[in-house]
């Protein structure tokens, strides 16, 4: 059910009960309406705010987490391209096409992110590699370096491609 019915239905119920509320305490005897029945429902709705304002942050405290997680998440994984990416620049010219690829596999991997709430779309997709990540590790594995800088760069741009991926596949799966 949308927010806007549920909001609907939650105003439906608090001014139909006010209503009653009204129209009952023109029926109620005089001795239900003394100070200290006023004193004990007063107490008893001072009891019923602390808990809802409580309810409430816990709620706002708990999205704010969330945020954060998905903020932070996203903020590393862009750190983790940008770094790839400069990697296969400093390897050579004949990374072109990982570079390609990995720019096309970016949305996909934006895509995952945001869909991890979509519970069908996280159960089907939480491990599954796309195509182009499958075609971006083979060529990126598959790269025969000449030099030795171009050995230490292949090291490390396995080392990334690993890291970035270990860090999708744990942050991606479906929360229950």
């Amino acid at each position: 059910m949308s927010a806007l019915g549920l909001s609907a239905i939650a105003f439906a119920c608090i001014f139909g009960a006010t209503l009653s509320a009204i129209y009952l305490r023109g029926t109620l005897p005089e001795r239900h309406l003394n100070a200290d029945s006023k004193d004990a429902i007063r107490l008893s709705m001072g009891i019923i705010g602390t808990m809802a304002a409580l309810v409430l942050g816990l709620l706002i405290a708990s999205a704010k987490g969330s945020y954060d997680a998905k903020t932070n998440q996203i903020r590393q994984l862009t750190v983790n391209i940008i770094v790839l990416d400069q990697l296969l620049a400093q390897y050579g010219p004949e990374t072109r096409t990982l570079r390609e690829l990995l720019r096309r596999g970016t949305a996909s991997m934006v895509d995952k992110i945001w869909s991890e709430r979509d519970l069908a779309t996280a159960t089907t997709t939480a491990f599954a590699m796309s195509a182009d990540a499958e075609a971006f590790l083979a060529r990126a594995e598959g790269l025969v370096p000449t030099t030795d800088v171009q050995r230490s760069i292949r090291t490390r741009i396995i080392a990334s491609i690993t890291a970035s991926m270990r860090s999708i596949s744990t942050k991606t799966t479906p929360e229950h």
